[in-house]
């Protein structure tokens, strides 16, 4: 008698399966960026988000040719977080309240200049304690430096942020100390 099996049992093979995060959340390939210039050697960013006109990954690989490194997640390393806007992610970030987050200008500012810009009020979108410390130190009410010298389209920001507040349209950024 030829007896032939109804069903064939399968040999199961355990699959790997690789773990990954989304495109949209890795950083950049730093060894595929050449650095062109050392402004930021040494400091560490955290980019949060982009705009219409630069996007967050635009931001990262700009960091890095300017000599940076770039993390998702900001530690007590990180020099600063940079963003365009107060998403989600930034106000959670003013909740833990341990890192400074500046607005993509001021990186934009110190290419421009090819130095590092002192940080100034009107960059902040929040401030540590210890830095909105420096500031009422270093600047007046209307954003204007003790320390730094100014220039004319420094003054002209200063002059509209004294109209601003005299007629109690707008006055400099806030620079939340959370509770």
């Amino acid at each position: 008698e030829n007896l032939v099996p109804l069903h064939k049992k399968r040999k199961l093979v355990a699959r790997r399966t690789r773990t990954t995060v989304l495109q949209q959340y890795q950083g950049p390939d730093a060894s595929k960026i050449a650095v062109e210039f050392d402004l930021f050697a040494n400091l560490e960013f955290c980019v949060m988000n982009g705009d219409d006109s630069v996007s967050k990954k635009d931001l990262e690989n700009l960091i890095i040719k300017y000599g940076a490194s770039v993390v998702q997640y900001p530690t007590r390393d990180t020099f600063c977080a940079i963003a365009a806007r107060e998403a989600l992610k930034v106000r959670n970030l003013i909740k833990k309240g341990n890192v400074d987050i500046i607005r993509y200008k001021w990186v934009m500012d110190c290419i421009s200049k090819e130095t590092l810009v002192s940080l100034e009020p009107r960059y902040m979108i929040y401030a540590k304690p210890e830095t909105k410390a420096v500031f009422l130190h270093d600047i007046d009410k209307f954003g204007d430096s003790f320390t730094a010298q100014t220039t004319v389209p420094l003054l002209r920001e200063v002059f509209e942020q004294v109209e601003k507040q005299h007629t109690g349209e707008e006055e400099l950024p806030k620079l939340t100390v959370p509770n």
